[in-house]
This record gives structure tokens, C-alpha cells and sequence, in this order.
């Protein structure tokens, strides 16, 4: 079980909202000095999770605790004679001291040696563990809870196990002249102690001595990175670096700091080393992985010993001024205008520019300099003169983030704007009909304007009226054709100075045939058919009349002028029934007419399996005819119906009766619209068959139509277990509908960074991870053990990131290689869910 129990140290470190790795983007710098009564000892630990730092006050046989949230000292703890250092267990909230003894540093003796045992969540003395030959250095390992101490006069180091009662205590061989400092790799349970007098560093395992690595200069201080399998040894003005991958320990290389290093803090969430400089009152803030220095910070008189808070990120230095230094790393931030500059600044107006910052959370500000415009710190522009207007922005950094870089954003401060608004005839003209256009000016109404017609100019210039307005001519003219043709408006204004000319959006004059009325005279020895527009259309008709007596066609004569006249003489001494049809040409419709007989009648109806919505038809359209004779029989039986069932638009029926004394009756049916294609419909923002942490996410509806246009489109969400339907319904003007359906997932537990494959997390060994979990109440990490076997142990607790919202960041260690299949858990009340990893390199 030794990937789980790393698993759950480095867990304890790396917690969601850790900082990112360090960056060029991130600065370094005190935040805070805080002042003490006493000498301090060059010993410190931090408890982020009592929100603690304790220090070692061995003139005054007392252990000083610090509020990491406040700067303030908390409280004051005795311990025994001559308190050297100290060392924590953040897992059993415990921190031990080790006392140095009545006799005093140089002396020799036992007298008072003893190691005190703290309970850091009541900041009180639980337990005295004597049997000590003059105790310094210390370490605890955190999953064995075994404490390590040299011993200075009797050269050996004492392993104590706490959880006994007494606590026992066991003894390792000679460790060479003078034992001064130890510390402990949790994830190989490996002591490395160093000798002031000896210069060597040696790699215990329980009470056995693996190697004694020779060649430092009065080693004082050892520092062991467990991901690195690395120990740094303060000696002789340099950091030297150990491989301690190995029974056998080695130095590679030396760690560049300052001047005459005294200690090293490690912030594996962040990457980052710290160095205490003694010789130089600075501390090096080195990148872990190309050992560079990004940032050298002033700390207090002769450092001499720094730990990192790993929930924070800050740095806890030990002064020889007796005062500690607190170092914060500071993101930097960037100004975004969202504003966009006003493309009509005019002289007189004014602007309100917006600008969002960064993650300081103040306020940003702006100013000027520029004479065409002021701002008011909250955004407020006024523009003064004619010219460019140039916004700066500006945000104030906080105690993790440094001042934003000035942006600014230009604003064009131009002529005062003038708007041209064209009017036509509602609902277009038919041929023939006189139409103008109407425009109306804001701005000034001093100016002209130039009326277009299919881009061609109509008239000249027209002065506006006092009121703003003008009015073209006629623009139908002698006859426009039957169709659509853009019409459009220019204002030029009087002072071209101040004011800007502008340009009416162009509107569409739709022209329509002109209906038309028929009437028929019979003269001796021909008959006239007359073609007269029906107002308000106007113009000359054109094309052939059909000329018909009793029904039967007896000529066609085309119109001149409106009138068409047959050569034909009509049989005296019988009532006859004369009748013409006009079928209409590119201006006009068609129309009928009959003398000496009463017309029949010809009605026509619409129907449709589905009612008309905004006057389409989702369905093929019939068209019923119903005939009524007056004087005479029909020629024919009734129109047959006629069903549209072409999607089209604007289509039209025109039926035409004949009775058999020359009546005739015409009937047209027109603006029929048909659509009957279902829209499309698709779901956004969710892909099929893909799984989601807690909840599907919220999808959104696409929909299309290519004839009568799409009305309405809404996703509806379902949630089955884990199983989440989505269905996006479109539905167009017609009143067609269609739906499309997609399948998602949800899970409870998610690996944040992590890939997936065959529906397990694939993560790489050696990396760490955030584990999240959506539960209503704290969760708590369990240990990994190989598949298909079932977490045991942990007890890890989640850190809350949001309502119902929980994570825990875990690597994966290089311990893992043994198995490709791990099962790690997560517990919520008495549930443990189960989450297989294949953990690979």
C-alpha cells in the first residue's frame, strides 16, 4: 500500500485553489513583518489548517503561535529547558519540541532533555517524552507518525513512536561528531540526519544506518523533496543537492541562492524553492524545475529559516532581528475595455467607456489627457473638441496582485450626426398608381435632398421643409413596371462644417398589377370590348379581348387604347348573348364582360387540412368552386377544385365560367403560401454519448427553415440516474414541427486533467490530479489499492469549490507501477463510490 499512503501526503498538500506553477507573470514580495519580544530560534513550522505558524522561543523556554489570518501571536505555549526545534504531525494535530536541557547548549548532560508534545488544535502541552541525551534536530513522518531526533552529546538519533503508551523509543549507531539536524522522506519512511562537527549526511532506515555521505562544511540544515527524491543540505555557504534515489546517498550539484544560504522551504503545488540568504537578508524564490531565481526578496536581518504555508502559498521567514517575514506571491493582472468607441461621438455628446480587471478585485478607474474629451473616474466621457479622445484605464493591485498596465481606448470625436428616414406607400402600389416618397432629417434641417429611383436620380435636389421633411414627385411616372425597384435618399447638409450628410436606408417600392373592369357594346355591325384600370391603377391595357356570343368564341380583336372592336354582325330578331374576356397581360389582370344577359356567378373558397398560421399553410391548399346560373345555363359544369401542394409562396387560381347566353364570370384567388417541410432542429453545447461532471451542461437549439421561417425553438432536459435526454422541437410559421433527440452522462466523481479511455480516467504516474466530487455534504478521500480491490484507510477531507461542490488534489506516484489498475474512493456519509484509474507512465 505505499502508492496509496503517498497518495494521501501529497493529497494533504495539494488541494484545489492552489496556486498555478510559477510563472513569469507572478511577482514576489513581503506583505508583512512581524515584530517579537525575544530571539527566535532558527525553527518553524506552518499549520495551514489551524491557520498557524510556530516558532521556537528558547530564551523564554516557550513555543510563540502566530494567526496566519491576522499577523497577531495567539498564544504562548511553556515547553521544557531550552527548547531547540520543532516539527509537525498536520494529520494527528501534533507538534513536537525538543529541549535542549538545564545544562545548556555547550554543556554536556541529560538534565531536562525531553522532547514536548503539543496538540495544535488546543495550542496546549499533551505529553513530556524524556530519555534524551540534549535533543536538536527533528522530524515527523506523517503516515507512520514515527518522530525522529538526533541527539547532540550522545551522536545517535532516537526514534520515538508516539502512539505508544509511554512512548518508546529506539536508538540508531554513531552518527559522527555532533548530530544537528534530521528530516524525513514520508513516501520511502528514510531519515536523513547531518553532523555539525562530522560534515556528513546519513540515510537511516528504522535504526540501521544505510550510508554516510562525506564532504559538507557544518552541515546545519537538510530540506528532502519526496517527489524529486532530492535532500538540500544548508553547509559552508552553499545548498548542496543529494540524490537520495539510492541506498547510497550523492551530490550532484549545488542549488545558486544568495548569499551563504541558510535553509530551504519546498512548495511543490507551486513549484518552487525557497532560500533563506544569512549572509545577504534576502530570500531566493528558485523555479523547481530550471532551478532559476525568479524573484529575490528583503526579508529581515541574518535569515535563518523559512517554511510555506501550501494552502496560501506564503512564505514564513525567521529573522536574526528577531522577526518573521511573511512572503506572498502577487499574480499579475490586465485591463479588457468592453465598451466599444462610439462610431457617432459627436461635439456636445457624451459616452459612458466600461473596462473589466483582473483578479485584484478593485475598482478600475479612468482619465485622460487628451483635449478633446474629459471622463470621470467612473467612465462618464464628454466630448469637447473635434479630434481623438484617448481613454486611459487603470487598476490598483491587492495583497496577491500586482497593478494592471495603463490600457486605453481611442473614441473619434466627429461631425454632429444627421439621420435620413425614408417612407413609402404601405403595402406597395399597382401599375399606374402615383407614389412618392417622404423623408424626414434629424440633426439640422437645414440642407437638401436627392431622391433615387432603381438607383437612378429622380428630379433634382429638394429643399427641406422647416419641419424636416421633404417629398419626391411622382416617382410611378409614366408607368413603372410591375415588380420590386429600391428607392433611396441623400441628405447633403447647408453646413457641411458641423454637420454630416446621410444616407436613408433604401426601401423596397413594390409594384402590383393593376386590376381591370370590362364592358361590351354591340353595334350594327360590330361588337367593342372597353379594358378600364381599376383605380387606382392607370395606363393603356394591352393584348387581345375574346369575343364569344352564346357562349361560342367568335373572334379576338386586340386593344388599342383600351378598346378592342370584332368586325361581326349579330343576328337580328332573337335576344343574344354577347360576351368578352380579357386574360391581362404584364400590367393588368384579367377581366370579363357580357351585354343582353345577366352573368352568371362564380364563387371561389380555401381550404386546408391545417388551419393558416401567419398566413401559411402547412398542408396542400384546396380551392372550391361554387356556380350559380342567372339568365342562362353554364357552358361548362362548375371549375373542378384545385389543390396547391407545391412550397411556394404568393401562389394564385383563376377560374372563368361562361353562361349560354354570353355571361361570363371570373374568379381569382391570390397570396396563397404553402410550406410544408419540417424545420431542422439540433441540440447545442452537449456532444452525444459524452459524460459530465454533476450535471449535463444547459444546451441551446439551432434551428432552420428555408421557406416561411422558423417561430420557436426550446431544448427540454430529462434526467434519468446518470442519464441525461436532451430534445430540441423547432417549429416553423407554418406550424411544422420536428424534434431531434441526444443521450448524455453525468457523474458523481470526475478527475480533473485526466483523459479517459474505455470509460476509466487514464492518469500518468508521478503527476498529481484534482479529484472532484458533487455531494451535498463533505466528502472524504479513501485510499487507493490495486484493482479490483476496494479503497480502505484515508479519511482525507474534500475542500468545498462551490455549492454541492468538493476537491482534492492526488498524484499518482511512481510507486503505482507495480499494477496498471488502481481503485481509489470516495465517501459521503456511509456511501463509498468507487473509481477505477489505469495508471500509466
Amino acid at each position: 500500500m505505499l502508492g496509496a499512503v503517498t497518495m494521501a501526503l501529497v493529497a494533504g498538500a495539494v488541494m484545489a485553489g492552489s496556486a498555478t506553477p510559477a510563472t513569469a507573470s507572478t511577482s514576489y514580495a513581503p506583505v508583512d513583518t512581524i515584530h517579537f519580544a525575544h530571539p527566535l530560534n532558527d525553527s518553524l513550522v506552518v499549520d495551514p489548517a489551524h491557520q498557524s505558524v510556530y516558532l521556537v522561543d528558547g530564551s523564554s523556554n516557550q513555543v510563540t503561535v502566530v494567526d496566519t489570518s491576522t499577523g497577531t501571536v495567539k498564544a504562548t505555549i511553556p515547553v521544557g529547558d531550552s527548547p531547540q526545534r520543532i516539527a509537525l504531525d498536520p494529520v494527528l494535530d501534533r507538534a513536537y519540541v525538543t529541549n535542549y536541557g538545564v545544562d545548556g547548549f555547550l554543556g554536556e548532560g541529560v538534565d531536562g532533555s525531553s522532547v514536548s508534545v503539543i496538540d495544535t488544535s488546543t495550542n496546549t502541552v499533551v505529553d513530556t517524552i524524556p530519555g534524551l541525551s540534549n535533543p536538536r534536530g527533528l522530524a515527523v513522518d506523517p503516515t507512520t507518525h514515527l518522530v525522529y531526533v538526533v541527539n547532540y552529546w550522545s551522536q545517535v538519533m532516537s526514534v520515538i513512536d508516539p502512539a505508544q503508551s509511554p512512548a518508546t523509543i529506539a536508538e540508531t549507531g554513531y552518527l559522527e561528531s555532533r548530530p544537528w539536524a534530521v528530516d524525513v522522506d514520508p513516501t520511502t519512511h528514510r531519515a536523513y540526519a547531518t553532523t555539525l562537527y562530522g560534515g556528513s549526511l546519513s540515510t537511516i532506515s528504522g535504526t540501521a544506518t544505510l550510508d554516510t555521505l562525506y564532504g559538507f562544511g557544518g552541515p546545519t540544515q537538510v530540506t528532502v523533496d519526496p517527489e524529486t527524491q532530492r535532500a538540500y543540505v544548508a553547509n559552508s555557504g552553499n545548498i548542496s543537492v543529494v540524490d537520495i534515489s539510492n541506498d547510497a546517498a550523492a551530490i550532484t550539484g549545488t542549488l545558486a541562492a544568495g548569499t551563504q544560504p541558510s535553509d530551504v522551504a519546498i512548495d511543490p503545488a507551486a513549484g518552487l524553492f525557497y532560500v533563506t540568504n544569512y549572509g545577504d537578508n534576502t530570500v531566493s524564490v528558485i523555479d523547481k524545475t530550471s532551478n532559476a531565481i525568479l524573484a529575490t526578496v528583503p526579508v529581515g536581518d541574518h535569515p535563518t529559516a523559512v517554511e510555506v504555508d501550501r494552502i496560501t502559498h506564503r512564505a514564513y521567514v525567521v529573522n536574526s532581528d528577531n522577526t518573521l517575514s511573511v512572503i506572498a506571491p502577487f499574480a499579475s493582472q490586465d485591463i479588457t475595455f468592453t465598451s466599444v468607441p462610439p462610431t457617432n461621438a459627436t461635439v456636445g455628446g457624451s459616452a459612458v467607456v466600461t473596462a473589466t480587471g483582473g483578479g485584484s478585485g478593485n475598482t478600475v478607474t479612468f482619465s485622460t489627457t487628451s483635449p478633446a474629451c474629459t471622463v470621470s473616474t467612473g467612465g462618464q466621457v464628454d466630448f469637447n473638441h473635434a479630434g481623438q479622445c484617448v481613454i486611459a484605464a487603470d487598476q490598483a493591485g491587492s495583497s496577491t496582485y500586482t497593478a494592471a498596465p495603463t490600457a486605453t481606448q481611442d473614441l473619434a470625436v466627429a461631425l454632429n450626426a444627421t439621420a435620413t428616414t425614408l417612407s413609402l406607400p404601405t403595402g406597395g402600389v399597382v401599375f399606374g398608381q402615383a407614389a412618392t416618397a417622404t423623408v424626414a432629417v434629424s440633426g439640422t434641417h437645414d440642407g437638401s435632398v436627392q431622391f433615387t429611383l432603381d438607383g437612378a436620380p429622380v428630379g433634382s435636389p429638394l429643399a427641406l421643409a422647416a419641419d424636416g421633411t421633404a417629398t419626391s414627385s411622382n416617382l410611378v411616372g409614366s408607368g413603372l413596371a410591375v415588380g420590386s425597384h429600391p428607392v433611396g435618399a441623400v441628405f447633403t447638409p447647408t453646413d457641411s462644417d458641423t454637420y454630416a450628410a446621410s444616407s436613408a436606408t433604401p426601401q423596397a417600392l413594390t409594384v402590383g398589377k393593376a386590376a381591370t373592369t370590362s364592358s361590351v357594346s354591340i353595334d350594327p355591325n360590330a361588337i367593342t370590348a372597353t379594358v378600364t384600370p381599376t383605380v387606382p391603377g392607370a395606363g393603356d391595357p394591352t393584348g387581345n379581348v375574346d369575343f364569344y356570343l352564346a357562349g361560342t368564341k367568335i373572334g379576338s380583336a386586340s386593344l388599342t387604347s383600351g378598346t378592342a372592336t370584332l368586325a361581326h354582325r349579330v343576328p337580328n330578331g332573337a335576344d343574344r348573348a354577347v360576351s368578352t374576356i380579357y386574360a391581362g397581360d404584364t400590367s393588368f389582370t384579367g377581366s370579363s364582360a357580357s351585354t343582353a344577359r345577366r352573368d352568371p356567378v362564380i364563387t371561389a373558397a380555401v381550404s386546408s387540412t391545417k388551419a393558416s398560421r401567419h398566413g401559411w399553410y402547412a398542408t396542400s391548399v384546396t380551392v372550391t368552386f361554387t356556380c350559380h346560373q342567372t339568365s342562362a345555363a353554364l357552358t361548362a359544369t362548375c371549375p373542378a377544385p384545385v389543390t396547391l401542394s407545391r412550397n411556394a409562396a404568393g401562389q394564385s387560381v383563376t377560374r372563368t365560367i361562361i353562361a349560354a347566353d354570353g355571361g361570363a364570370a371570373t374568379a381569382v384567388v391570390t397570396g396563397i403560401n404553402i410550406d410544408s417541410v419540417r424545420p431542422t432542429a439540433r441540440v447545442t453545447g452537449v456532444r452525444a454519448g459524452a459524460t459530465y461532471f454533476a450535471t449535463g451542461p444547459v444546451a441551446g437549439c439551432r434551428a432552420a427553415d428555408s421557406l416561411s421561417g422558423v417561430t420557436a425553438c426550446t431544448v427540454t432536459r430529462t434526467t434519468r440516474g446518470h442519464q441525461v435526454t436532451y430534445v430540441a422541437t423547432a417549429t416553423d410559421r407554418a406550424g411544422n414541427r420536428s424534434s431531434t433527440r441526444l443521450v448524455a452522462r453525468t457523474t458523481s466523481v470526475a478527475i480533473s486533467g485526466a483523459s479517459m479511455s474505455d470509460g476509466r480516467y487514464v492518469v500518468h504516474r508521478g503527476r498529481t490530479y484534482t479529484v472532484l466530487v458533487a455531494a451535498a455534504n463533505r466528502p472524504t478521500f479513501i485510499y487507493a489499492t490495486p484493482s479490483p480491490g476496494r479503497p480502505a484507510g484515508g479519511g482525507l477531507l474534500f475542500k468545498r469549490i462551490g455549492k454541492n461542490r468538493w476537491a482534492l488534489g492526488v498524484t499518482f506516484t511512481q510507486s503505482m507501477s507495480n499494477h496498471a489498475y488502481w481503485n481509489i474512493g470516495t465517501r459521503v456519509g456511509s456511501h463509498t463510490t468507487v473509481t477505477t484509474v489505469h495508471v500509466v507512465r
